[in-house]
C-alpha cells in the first residue's frame, strides 16, 4: 500500500492547556494554562518519524512544573519548584520536528523566582537534551 500523506496547519488561540494535554497524552499531569501559537506538520501514515514540522508557541497563566518536560528542565538546572515558584509563562520562539525529534531553536521559561533561556532537543520518546541559562531573580521583601 502507498502511504497516505498529510499537510496540516494548526493555529491555537487561547486554548485550555489542561484539555489539550488530557486529549494528547491521556493525562494532564496537573498542567494548567492557556496556549497560543501555530503548528505546521506534514508527513505520512507510515511512522511518526516521517513527520516534519515547524512551530511557535506561547503558554500563559500556566502551572508547568508537573509536566515531565518542564520537570526535566528544572532537574537539569537544579531548581526546586517549591522554592523558586512555578513557571507561569513559556515561549517557544521557534521549533522544528524532524526524524522524531523536536529541535527547540529558542525557548524562554519565566517564573516568580527564575527566568530560563535555552535551546535543545526533545525526542518523541521523551528524551530531553537542552542547554539552559538561568537568571535567578532576587526575592522581594
Amino acid at each position: 500500500d502507498d502511504p497516505i500523506g498529510y499537510d496540516s496547519n494548526f493555529q491555537f488561540v487561547e486554548m485550555d492547556l489542561r484539555t489539550l494535554a488530557q486529549s494528547m497524552f491521556g493525562n494532564s499531569y496537573g498542567t494548567d494554562g492557556i496556549l497560543s501559537g501555530d503548528l505546521q506538520l506534514r508527513g505520512t501514515d507510515r511512522a511518526a518519524s516521517d513527520t516534519v514540522g515547524e512551530m511557535r508557541l506561547q503558554l500563559n497563566r500556566a502551572n508547568l512544573w508537573p509536566h515531565p518536560i518542564f520537570a526535566g528542565i528544572a532537574k537539569v538546572v537544579k531548581l526546586n519548584p517549591a522554592k523558586s515558584g512555578a513557571f507561569h509563562t513559556a515561549v517557544v520562539r521557534r521549533a522544528s520536528l524532524r526524524d522524531g525529534t523536536v529541535q527547540l531553536h529558542e525557548f524562554w521559561l519565566a517564573g516568580e523566582g527564575v527566568h530560563l533561556f535555552g535551546n535543545g532537543t526533545v525526542s518523541l520518546s521523551g528524551q530531553l537534551n537542552v542547554d539552559v541559562v538561568a537568571a535567578m531573580l532576587a526575592e522581594q521583601p
